[in-house]
């Protein structure tokens, strides 16, 4: 039975949850690679940038570590929360610098922004699992996912159709702008929820010894019930750069589909995302967040292979099926990789694992990215007009390897919590 104060509590985790999500993935994408046109920014320097959220996840060994020797967990979390709060916006005021510095500030920006989001990760995740653990429904963690699709998905429509119709009116800059404006917005109504409604989080034990960096990544490498988790996050970490992450570009800068026509199937997408999310909740309590996890990515996979086949003459239909079948298995994949990282891992030293985890899917980003931008800066320099099936078709075959790593994570394991 839930108590007034735990109800509270949870509902403030998942409303902080939505409203910065929300901020945090409307500034990439579609917008991003607007962004990097904006600015005309090289097609392989874009495609690296764009991959920055993968990348970055890097900051997160550092944070996690920091956060578990740390006796003022609760000012640690503040400060790195407001950070990347505050440097969110900055991304969309480049444009009111001088074209070649307001590329840099971007930039720039955007990259301190996901490090400093990434470096708190692990404890702010630590935070939310320790304060809601065992307090709430089972469906918690899908009702958290729908309230933040659902504001997110108009947000997105609505963030869209600004920056197209700045685009059309000769006013890009200034759409830009009122992005960052309404960012900054429900930015700082999230910080206000932070620091008012959520409760401190739980001290470190005071018997608790502090380690080394090394010492404190080594615990979640060496547990062999975890180790699963890191295998099928490397391949799928390398495997996304490919099989999702260079869509955006693939869409705006070299099929040059029309940006509003982009934004609004996206966002029909999205839609259906929510409308399904809870099919996915029930179909995990039959078969196990395990299966649903391999058949979202099963679905991503081969949505990433027609990719292949969508050309400017075919986008008309093509691409709505493409992104719709595209988007609506996030929410049951996030959810799943969630609940299966938070089973496998020990308890009191979650944020360690967290930040293992996402130390090994940064590397593996960082390998997937290099990779790719290399095959897309080689199409280019050898075609005029360059075929880019082969990084879909990479990208599938990575995913399907995903599947088959995923089923070592045992049933038991994965369906923990």
């Amino acid at each position: 039975m839930c108590s007034t104060d735990d109800t509270s509590t949870s509902r403030a985790f998942i409303f902080d949850y939505a409203l910065t999500m929300v901020a945090y993935f409307v500034c990439g994408g579609a917008i991003i690679a607007r962004l990097t046109e904006y600015f005309h920014t090289p097609l392989a320097v874009a495609n690296a940038i764009i991959a920055l959220p993968a990348i970055l996840p890097l900051a997160q060994i550092w944070g996690g570590h920091l956060f578990s020797n740390s006796r003022r967990r609760h000012t640690f979390l503040r400060t790195g929360n407001l950070l990347w709060r505050m440097l969110l916006p900055l991304v969309y005021f480049s444009v009111l610098l001088p074209t070649g510095i307001g590329a840099l500030v971007m930039a720039v920006a955007y990259a301190l922004m996901l490090g400093t989001y990434h470096f708190i990760q692990p404890g702010h995740n630590a935070w939310l699992v320790d304060a809601v653990e065992g307090k709430v429904k089972n469906n918690y963690y899908s009702m958290r996912e729908f309230t933040f699709m659902a504001f997110y998905t108009v947000s997105l429509f609505l963030c869209g159709l600004v920056v197209d119709r700045g685009s059309k009116s000769g006013n890009l800059s200034n759409a830009f702008v009122l992005v960052g404006l309404f960012s900054s917005l429900i930015l700082g109504i999230s910080a206000f929820i932070m620091l008012k409604r959520l409760p401190p989080p739980l001290p470190a034990p005071v018997d608790q010894p502090k380690s080394s960096l090394f010492g404190s990544l080594v615990v979640p490498f060496r547990d062999r019930g975890y180790r699963p988790v890191l295998i099928y996050n490397i391949c799928w970490n390398i495997a996304s750069m490919f099989a999702t992450t260079f869509c955006s570009l693939y869409q705006i800068r070299i099929l040059k589909l029309d940006y509003m026509f982009v934004m609004s199937w996206a966002t029909v997408a999205n839609l259906l995302r929510v409308i399904t999310l809870p099919m996915f909740a029930v179909l995990a309590e039959k078969i196990g967040w395990k299966r649903v996890s391999q058949l979202t990515l099963a679905i991503m996979g081969l949505s990433a292979l027609c990719y292949t086949f969508l050309t400017q003459a075919n986008a008309i239909w093509l691409f709505p099926i493409l992104i719709i079948f595209g988007q609506i298995p996030y929410g049951g994949f996030g959810i799943g990789f969630f609940k299966m990282q938070i089973s496998c891992c020990r308890n009191k030293e979650r944020s360690l694992y967290f930040a293992a985890n996402a130390a090994v899917c940064g590397i593996a980003s960082i390998i997937g990215t290099t990779l790719c931008s290399s095959l897309v800066g080689y199409l280019e320099a050898s075609s005029a007009t360059p075929n880019f099936s082969i990084i879909f078709i990479i990208g599938a075959v990575g995913t399907a390897i995903t599947i088959l790593l995923v089923q070592r994570v045992p049933q038991s394991k994965a369906d923990g919590i």
